[in-house]
């Protein structure tokens, strides 16, 4: 990153349209209605399952370098300060994400049972289909403070920042969570 090179740019270009590409596309064919919305949540699955998979290789591959780098494993041509920076970054990044992710996404997971219950429940169950819709939008409220929560809190620098906002200050401190 510190170099800010042409490789880091097309880098970052490549995985921002991997991202966009998918979405754009998923989202246009369910909106015109070319896919209903089971296809919809199928893809949705797949493409999150495969991303967790991505996700765990490049962590598992990032730990493997640094353990060979901090070991002595590698040869003096391979080695580099920036590398064994950026991989000790790079690991770092990884398990905040994942001390932040894991515990929304369990909050979160009640969420897409309520939702299939109310798009395939039985037609006759429709106070409980409804019921479950709006469990649906408040597991959602949830996911989300729960996710704020994990985000603020998990990374001492992140945390340090939001106690200098006078308001954030307060909360923190009169929040029974905070003891």
């Amino acid at each position: 990153y510190e170099k800010a090179s042409p490789q880091t740019l097309w880098v970052l270009f490549f995985v921002e349209i991997g991202n966009i590409i998918p979405a754009a596309m998923n989202s246009a064919l369910w909106m015109l209605g070319y896919i209903d919305v089971a296809v919809n949540a199928g893809f949705l699955f797949l493409l999150n399952n495969f991303s967790i998979f991505v996700y765990f290789f490049t962590y598992k591959r990032n730990v493997r370098a640094l353990t060979k780098m901090s070991s002595g494993d590698i040869s003096f041509n391979s080695y580099s300060v920036a590398k064994t920076f950026q991989l000790r970054e790079n690991v770092t990044v990884m398990k905040y994400f994942v001390s932040v992710f894991l515990p929304a996404a369990s909050v979160s997971f009640p969420c897409f049972l309520y939702f299939a219950f109310h798009l395939f429940g039985p037609d006759e169950l429709i106070l409980p289909r409804t019921i479950g819709y709006a469990l649906f939008d408040l597991h959602l409220i949830a996911f989300r403070v729960v996710y704020l929560y994990r985000e603020i809190t998990q990374n001492e620098v992140i945390l340090g920042e939001f106690r200098k906002i006078r308001v954030v200050s307060a909360i923190i401190h009169y929040s029974p969570f905070s003891r």
